[in-house]
């Protein structure tokens, strides 16, 4: 059941949502829109803010634990010619402070996946995919980051056997999952993540549509089936064990500054023919 949710103030193209215990933020990434967040409560509904965020093209925002939204990749455009940060900036959406988070990425990205998720009982900020800073060469690689003794701490989570970008990154049965994107055709299919051996497995759940790039993925909760009479049932598959995960010494590289060329464009493998594979399971 769809229901009508009140309106964002204010808001500009390409917005994300990011959902916290109790609360809800809304933030822009296309020009003046991305210094504006809006947080969404029950009882005051829509406040807006002002913050000193840097404009990035073709970045992520993503929730980090219970505070931040961490700004992920993507270009900042500038007199000087293009930049490709590997830093990565952290706003705290409840004072509304705008800083620069502990790591930095271990590689620069964009047109990246992020999602903050629970896989195999750990909060984690999954970063994965995307394009490097050439614009033509996709990334198949994922990491994870979270909360370790003394910090934030970068997780391996292996390589996908398909590189994509404009993906979405979900949960099936308590393991990391990607759906979608790009190249087109050959993302229909979806694989998982297996972290006792740190690699992906391609699925038999193929989307019904060709590529879905830059689409949206919803995970829905068993609570919210129950209450609206949905007929989904719990999966009770076992989530994988928790004891694989573990940090990784990443060494990151230093920011290059690049002039800036007359005209700059990613390069998708798009096929001429599209012709079906022998699959039977659809993902509506």
């Amino acid at each position: 059941m769809w229901r009508d949710h009140s309106i964002i103030p204010d808001v500009t193209a390409a917005v994300h949502l990011i959902s916290f215990e109790h609360f809800m933020v809304a933030i822009g990434s296309m020009g003046p829109g991305n210094k504006k967040i809006g947080v969404f409560e029950p009882v005051n509904l829509w406040t807006m803010y002002n913050v000193e965020l840097e404009e990035r093209h073709l970045s992520c925002k993503v929730r980090y634990g219970n505070q931040q939204v961490l700004q992920v990749g993507g270009l900042i455009m500038s007199s000087e010619g293009y930049k490709f940060p590997v830093e990565i900036a952290s706003v705290n959406v409840i004072n509304m402070t705008v800083g620069v988070f502990e790591i930095e990425l271990p590689e620069f990205r964009m047109m990246h996946a992020c999602q903050f998720l629970n896989v195999g009982g750990q909060d984690m900020t999954i970063i994965a995919g995307g394009y490097d800073s050439t614009g033509m060469e996709q990334l198949a690689s994922v990491i994870g980051l979270v909360e370790g003794a003394s910090g934030p701490e970068i997780v391996d989570l292996g390589q996908m056997n398909l590189a994509r970008n404009s993906f979405s990154i979900g949960v099936i049965g308590g393991h990391l999952a990607a759906f979608g994107g790009e190249p087109l055709i050959r993302t229909r299919q979806s694989e998982v993540y297996d972290a006792d051996s740190n690699t992906w497995n391609y699925t038999s759940i193929f989307i019904n549509s060709v590529g879905r790039d830059i689409g949206a993925l919803v995970n829905i909760p068993c609570d919210f089936d129950q209450v609206n009479g949905c007929g989904c049932e719990a999966d009770s598959s076992p989530p994988p064990s928790q004891s694989t995960w573990s940090s990784t010494t990443v060494t990151t590289q230093t920011e290059p500054v690049y002039t800036k060329p007359a005209l700059y464009e990613p390069v998708y493998t798009r096929p001429a023919l599209y012709e079906p594979n022998e699959e039977t399971n659809y993902l509506e």
